[in-house]
């Protein structure tokens, strides 16, 4: 994409469309001088993913939500707590409705509101129905540092369904794609740790792992054991050979015979890209299987990689279940690994499987909220794309390299993003909808960032409006302190906000920020978060023309809160009533010199020079 010509030519086109020609700025990558906030401008503050138990739900409903700074909370609305069964021909009537929707090709989809409703009731009833409740709709779930001590690194928002034969015979299309670590290594944040592995000379391993939740006959990945032979997961290919039709591949694996495995990445044997064999023999460091071709090699292999499509679960109990693997000997893993299944796995969402099914959840999510006694009090509604009401695609290289019709392009991701919208907008929801944006990779030579997504997603958003014609608004959910030294330094903000928030500020849409993660004050705290402190960060995301500013949890608690941190501390730890919060995200030892850095003046031990409660209260900006 020419950012600097067809970007601005595009916003330019929908400014005319708009009729708000003089109203639209630069396009992404002009960095001149700030403009001053728009006047009138009125910074909405909430708090994202408020706590839904005690000890730190009481906490927050005395102490944060009865601020009036805090307007309200932003709440995920899940896709499994509304559709709990399985669609079909005639399963409910009429259709057309919040609990009965027809999808695409014929089939409908029963839903029910009842436990969502139920956790959404204490926010619509705070502070006497005063507060505001943004949504979310959420399809596919997240994984983050925080799952790793909590042991739920999976996704469990997708319904079972959606990834099986028989719907995507339904939908017409080839079954749906899956990305997670063991399978192609696209994070280490998805599966679930097991608690031991060990294996009989047959080659059966017995996992135990309480509440593992598998049933015989699914499809699972393991990873990260050691030793590595206990792996049903991603291979690195050294060699490639054929003869007489004969595939042998060298590879650190343990897959078993019978199991399909596609390939990817090979250097030199690249007839092999993209194509799935059948495992005919294993050992520890090589497998064979059947593949029609001129006899080639043995070649040398540097960067290919042989992706297994999983192994079966055999003989489960409530906490143990076994796998074959190829290895024939027995023992015992010293570190136990990871196990993820299909379910659990990040489906890939601009496939035909996962989009049928989740445009009739967001229909019916629509209706839902539309015909909501609280319908005043809804602010927004956020549509998600992809993992975590977000837009981003999940390892896009990983995308690439599916094979047609579902190759991960850009341009065929812009109109994934353009068909929600577009289906949202039918939908005529009552709500102000605002749309997410995400730049696209990691920041690595494999995987560049591209924050061109952002500016793409922005234009497509404000093309779009809800029942009475209120255009989307949109914003970004990586608000992060390399914003600040990245824009003075002429770059993108993540995701390009900052470009795209000068470009349509006097528009009047609502442009919305969201902390990437929770906050990290001073250096001695040990948040691995870049959020860094909301101090400098809040004034700067005003100064940028935000109207909407979204806050974790915690930031809130630790903001208004005096018994975040109960004194007098023991030993350097804050006594016991103070907020519950995990270890992983803020250690123990951490906890008073991060409650000292962010305590409001006044309250015991903390140092009062320019508290988070402070910069909230005053971030609301002109007005």
């Amino acid at each position: 994409m020419d950012r600097s010509g067809t970007d601005l030519w595009l916003a330019l086109a929908v400014c005319v469309l708009l009729g708000l020609l003089t109203g639209c700025g630069a396009s992404s990558g002009s960095r001149t001088t700030t403009p001053p906030p728009s006047s009138g401008q009125f910074t909405h503050v909430y708090v994202v993913f408020p706590p839904q138990n005690d000890p730190n739900k009481t906490h927050f409903m005395n102490t944060v939500i009865n601020q009036s700074a805090i307007e309200g909370v932003t709440v995920g609305t899940h896709w499994i707590d509304a559709e709990t069964g399985t669609p079909g021909p005639g399963t409910c009537s009429p259709v057309g409705t919040d609990t009965c929707q027809q999808d695409g090709f014929g089939w409908t989809h029963t839903y029910d509101w009842s436990a969502i409703d139920s956790d959404n009731a204490p926010w619509f009833a705070a502070q006497s129905g005063t507060k505001k409740v943004n949504v979310i709709l959420q399809g596919i779930g997240g994984a983050g540092a925080l799952c790793l001590i909590t042991n739920s690194c999976v996704n469990r928002l997708t319904p079972y369904y959606v990834t099986t034969s028989s719907w995507a015979a339904h939908t017409a299309s080839s079954t749906e794609d899956l990305i997670n670590a063991n399978k192609d290594g696209c994070t280490n944040y998805l599966g679930l740790i097991a608690t031991s592995m060990t294996r009989d000379q047959n080659g059966l391993v017995t996992v135990t792992s309480h509440g593992h939740g598998y049933l015989n006959g699914d499809t699972i990945w393991i990873g990260g054991t050691t030793p590595s032979n206990f792996n049903i997961a991603q291979e690195s290919v050294t060699s490639v050979q054929v003869a007489s039709s004969t595939l042998t591949i060298k590879a650190s694996n343990s897959f078993p015979s019978g199991m399909l495995v596609t390939f990817q990445n090979l250097g030199q044997a690249t007839f092999l890209n993209n194509q799935t064999v059948t495992v005919l023999n294993s050992t520890p460091s090589q497998f064979t299987a059947t593949f029609a071709h001129a006899d080639y090699g043995p070649t040398a292999e540097t960067g290919g990689t042989a992706n297994p499509l999983g192994v079966r679960v055999k003989n489960a109990t409530a906490n143990t279940f076994q796998y074959q693997t190829g290895i024939l000997s027995a023992g015992s893993a010293s570190v136990p690994g990871t196990v993820v299944s299909v379910q659990q796995s990040w489906p890939v969402p601009y496939e035909t499987p996962y989009k049928t099914a989740w445009e009739a959840f967001v229909a019916a999510a629509i209706i839902h909220y539309n015909n909501s006694p609280h319908l005043s009090q809804i602010s927004y509604m956020r549509v998600g794309r992809s993992v975590g009401g977000e837009a981003y695609p999940p390892c896009t290289p990983n995308l690439e390299q599916i094979p047609p019709p579902n190759t991960y392009t850009k341009s065929g991701w812009l109109q994934y993003y353009t068909e929600v919208d577009d289906f949202v907008q039918g939908q005529k929801p009552k709500m102000q909808i605002i749309d997410p944006l995400n730049q696209v990779g990691n920041g690595t030579v494999a995987d560049p960032a591209d924050p061109t997504y952002g500016t793409a997603e922005a234009q497509i958003a404000v093309a779009h409006q809800n029942a009475s014609g209120k255009v989307n608004g949109f914003g970004s959910q990586g608000m992060q302190a390399s914003d600040i030294t990245n824009y003075a330094a002429n770059k993108d903000c993540s995701s390009d906000w900052c470009g795209t928030f000068n470009t349509f500020y006097q528009t009047g849409v609502p442009l919305e920020l969201q902390q990437v993660g929770l906050s990290a004050p001073v250096p001695e705290s040990d948040v691995n978060s870049p959020t860094g402190d909301l101090r400098p960060l809040l004034p700067f995301a005003v100064e940028r023309h935000a109207t909407i500013i979204e806050l974790y949890d915690l930031d809130a608690l630790l903001a208004y809160d005096p018994n975040y941190c109960v004194l007098p501390a023991v030993n350097g730890l804050c006594a016991p009533g103070s907020v519950e919060i995990p270890i992983i995200v803020l250690p123990p030892q951490n906890q008073l010199p991060y409650f000292q850095a962010v305590g409001q003046p006044g309250q015991q031990g903390a140092k009062g020079d320019g508290s988070y409660a402070a910069v909230i209260n005053s971030t609301q900006g002109q007005h």
